[in-house]
């Protein structure tokens, strides 16, 4: 009997023994638990923060990218819009070589023409209609700086009056001329 019950004490202080381990254990594992859904809800956070920021990032990428699309379209456009233009400025420097010589014929008349002439042109009542003309487009660019806005003979009459009028027209800056002056003539 003395052997049985050393048996049965041993067995008891394993079981004892092995029961205080499973009641750590248990205590280890509800800590750790409790650890576990602490550091779950900072997870979850971080997993949140991090969502939103792949979300934000994505954002301005498709951002970026339709920024790029854009930029691409602009030069694109840009390049066809230099293409016309060279083409335009070629054409115009073309016009502009093909009238210098008309200019120069011009201004060589101009350098030539007296007050008795204008005088003469001023003097008759109903023009040629190619001089009528031909003072209408005077009358447009202004050579004076006082014409007014209607186009008429009287009005042109009234700029040859002007003493400086033959002056002003063989010193014209051609430069001032705008658009809507040359429409104009």
């Amino acid at each position: 009997m003395g052997n049985k019950r050393r048996d049965l004490d041993a067995r008891a202080t394993r079981l004892s023994s092995g029961l205080d381990k499973l009641l750590d254990a248990q205590t280890n594992v509800d800590k750790l638990s409790k650890e576990l859904k602490e550091r779950q809800v900072v997870v979850d956070s971080k997993a949140k923060e991090v969502g939103e920021m792949l979300e934000r990032v994505d954002t301005r990428q498709q951002e970026a990218n339709r920024d790029e699309i854009d930029a691409q379209q602009k030069k694109e456009q840009l390049d066809k819009d230099r293409l016309v233009i060279d083409k335009e400025s070629a054409e115009a420097e073309a016009s502009l070589r093909e009238a210098e010589p008309a200019l120069a014929a011009a201004d060589r008349a101009l350098q030539v023409l007296t007050s008795d002439k204008v005088n003469e042109v001023r003097a008759l009542k109903t023009p040629p209609q190619k001089v009528q003309f031909t003072m209408y487009c005077v009358y447009a660019f202004k050579p004076t700086g006082v014409e007014g806005k209607t186009v008429d003979w009287p009005s042109c009459k009234v700029m040859m009056q002007q003493t400086t009028f033959l002056k002003s027209l063989q010193n014209f800056d051609k430069s001032r001329l705008t658009a809507g002056m040359i429409n104009k003539a």
